[in-house]
């Protein structure tokens, strides 16, 4: 849901490693209720409201927690593996928001590089697909996870 292979322009990379080092300083700063009300006033949560953005789970992790998150695993420091996706040899399922033109484009591109993937648009649905389409994502893994159990039973 929502997947990439990394960044594979390498001043992206760089540039998004600067942006998630900042942003892991100003978590610091901040602290998490600031930081989470800020985040969650982005755009690319704008479809969320109250009931769903998941704001106290949220609020469960800690400044330090979240800024050690980003430093280390941010999408700034890895690598890009766009290359490497062929070698995928289990069925794949890519979901991506209808409203999330960049995670579509990605999505597509993942799919044209993964051998029999499958690639699901959810209409009505920005970033957060399974928050804002709960109901409509669970059934469309779940299809997916159905169809993929039948094809493997046929061939045991």
């Amino acid at each position: 849901i929502g997947a990439t292979a990394g960044i594979d322009d390498t001043a992206e990379r760089e540039a998004r490693l600067r942006a998630d080092q900042d942003l892991a300083d100003h978590i610091e700063q901040v602290g998490v209720e600031r930081f989470i009300d800020e985040w969650l006033a982005t755009p690319l949560f704008a479809r969320l409201t109250s009931s769903n953005d998941q704001r106290a789970d949220r609020l469960r992790n800690t400044a330090e927690g979240l800024a050690d998150s980003l430093r280390s695993t941010g999408a700034g420091t890895q690598d890009p593996l766009w290359d490497r996706l062929g070698e995928i040899e289990v069925p794949v399922l890519v979901v991506a928001g209808a409203l999330d033109a960049r995670f579509r484009e990605l999505g597509e591109r993942l799919v044209s590089l993964l051998p029999g993937a499958d690639f699901v648009v959810i209409p009505d649905a920005g970033h957060s697909v399974h928050l804002e389409e709960p109901s409509l994502t669970a059934d469309v893994i779940a299809e997916w996870l159905a169809e993929r159990w039948s094809e493997h039973r046929r061939t045991i």
